[in-house]
């Protein structure tokens, strides 16, 4: 019985990372992604012009994203998966900005 129980704690402490929540990373839609609501329509629409002058003087493709929360990640974790998903920025001149 002992055995029994202690196989299934085992199992189950296993099993505990898979549960870890991760936040979805959003879809890249338009240059700036507001999820909480935290930015008005002119903020964003500002905020979008101000980002497609940068790009049109530096290149530099630039995104601001916006999330209550990055769940169980750290920021950087989360950065690192938006980058991955969201493809920022030219390869060769590793010029994608995310803030």
């Amino acid at each position: 019985m002992i055995v029994m129980r202690l196989i299934f704690i085992l199992l189950t402490l296993w099993c505990l990372p898979g549960l870890a929540q991760q936040i979805a990373v959003p879809e890249l839609r338009q240059q700036v992604t507001d999820i909480t609501g935290t930015l008005s329509t002119s903020e964003q629409q500002s905020l979008t012009q101000q980002l497609q002058d940068i790009t049109h003087k530096t290149r530099a493709q630039v995104a601001v994203l916006v999330v209550p929360s990055t769940g169980d990640d750290s920021i950087e974790q989360y950065a690192t998966r938006v980058f991955d998903n969201w493809r920022l920025g030219d390869a060769k001149r590793n010029d994608g900005i995310l803030i």
